[in-house]
C-alpha cells in the first residue's frame, strides 16, 4: 500500500488523428481501477492545462473534481498558463461506477 493512499495519474495522446476516440477515457479508468481496487488508493489527482476543455470535460465525466489552479505555471505560444488541479475519491469513483469498470468499451 502507498504510504499515503493516494497516487497522481497524467495521459497524453500525442497523436491528433489518435484524439477524441475514447482512448484517453479507456486509459483513465483503467488506471482508476487498478487504483482504488487493486491498489486501494483512498484519492486520485491530476492536473491539466486550464483551458484544456476537451480534457476537462472528459475528467469531470469520470466524476473528477476541480481542486483548484495553479496559476501561470506554463508557457505556451508566448501565453501564460495554469494547470487545474482535479481529484477523485475511491466512494466518488465507486459511487459513479459501481461495477468497478475499467473501461467505457467494456
Amino acid at each position: 500500500m502507498l504510504p499515503h493512499n493516494q497516487a497522481q495519474v497524467r495521459i497524453s495522446i500525442y497523436d491528433p488523428e489518435k484524439r477524441g476516440n475514447g482512448y484517453g477515457t479507456d486509459a483513465i479508468l483503467v488506471m482508476l481501477g487498478v487504483g482504488f481496487n487493486i491498489l486501494g488508493l483512498h484519492s486520485i489527482y491530476l492536473d491539466t492545462m486550464e483551458d484544456n476543455e476537451k480534457s476537462i470535460h472528459v475528467y469531470e465525466q469520470i466524476g473528477f473534481k476541480h481542486v483548484g489552479i495553479l496559476r501561470e505555471t506554463e508557457q505556451m505560444d508566448g501565453k501564460r498558463n495554469g494547470f487545474l488541479i482535479m481529484d477523485i475519491l475511491k466512494e466518488e469513483f465507486v459511487g459513479k461506477h459501481p461495477d468497478g469498470v475499467f473501461t467505457s468499451t467494456q
